[in-house]
């Protein structure tokens, strides 16, 4: 358990990122943008900031089955499930209805069906570095309108997790590159929470900030287009901050869900 931070207001607060758009940018366009045109090797020239990550000639390979084992396992698993349930493929083939969108981190050891229970076909899910949720980012925003739009989703789900390398990263300012820029507001978050974090534990910190950011990211969720839409029109959907620990393996509620616009402080 992470003991709350020092008294003071904990509710949601919304952001007001700029939002900006790609635009429409055809591939020379982008190259003369990043001064890639003609680059004999690209990597150095996409940011003054960017840090190519260093390649050792005599690295170990990493433990782990190879790509056939992979393919071997996939067709053990489709036959396992078709043996269980003959129609089990036929019926996803030809529709999917989850009830859940899962936002949640990359990280490896936090695959949202497993953790939850759920089979092929019962969560929508979207992942990327730390959970971040962008009004720019056409990825996951794209995201959010399809499950809303197309596949009629009830809750979104804005889960975190403990000891999170993007939000470590953010906390100790040691990202580069296109790193460094993805998790630039989880790092405004840690500048502006900083003095009422160090007044806890120096052990609790980090996931104190770990939490902080789901709140903060659900916050950013609740004013995407789609949701302000689906809200607008007295849609039922509900927005949800969860964050996981991978030493048990358990999920926590953080308790500050979203079902309506008025729950965020915000006038409809």
């Amino acid at each position: 358990m992470v003991p709350e931070l020092p008294a003071r207001d904990r509710s949601i607060k919304l952001t007001n990122p700029e939002q900006g758009s790609l635009g429409h940018w055809n591939s020379r366009a982008l190259l003369d943008m990043l001064g890639m045109r003609g680059a004999a090797s690209p990597i150095t020239h996409l940011s003054n900031n960017t840090v190519p990550i260093p390649m050792s000639e005599t690295s170990a390979p990493k433990d782990g089955p190879d790509l056939s084992t992979l393919l071997e396992n996939n067709r053990k698993w489709a036959a396992a499930e078709q043996e269980k349930d003959a129609g089990f493929f036929s019926r996803l083939a030809n529709q999917q209805k989850p009830k859940y969108l899962w936002i949640g981190c990359s990280d490896s050891r936090v695959p949202a069906n497993q953790i939850t229970g759920l089979a092929p076909g019962e969560v929508f899910v979207h992942r990327n570095v730390a959970n971040v949720v962008q009004l720019n980012d056409p990825n996951c925003q794209s995201v959010v309108q399809f499950a809303i739009e197309a596949l009629e989703v009830e809750h979104i789900i804005v889960c975190g997790h403990y000891k999170c390398g993007g939000v470590h990263a953010a906390m100790q300012g040691s990202a580069s590159g296109t790193v460094a820029q993805w998790i630039s507001g989880i790092s405004s978050l840690y500048a502006d929470e900083k003095e009422a974090l160090n007044q806890l534990p120096e052990a609790d910190r980090f996931n104190a900030l770990c939490e902080l950011n789901v709140r903060h990211q659900l916050a950013n969720l609740a004013q995407s287009a789609p949701i302000q839409h689906a809200w607008a029109a007295g849609r039922d959907l509900s927005l949800h901050g969860w964050i996981y620990s991978i030493e048990d393996g358990l999920l926590k509620d953080l308790e500050v869900s979203l079902h309506r616009q008025e729950d965020t402080g915000q006038a409809p």
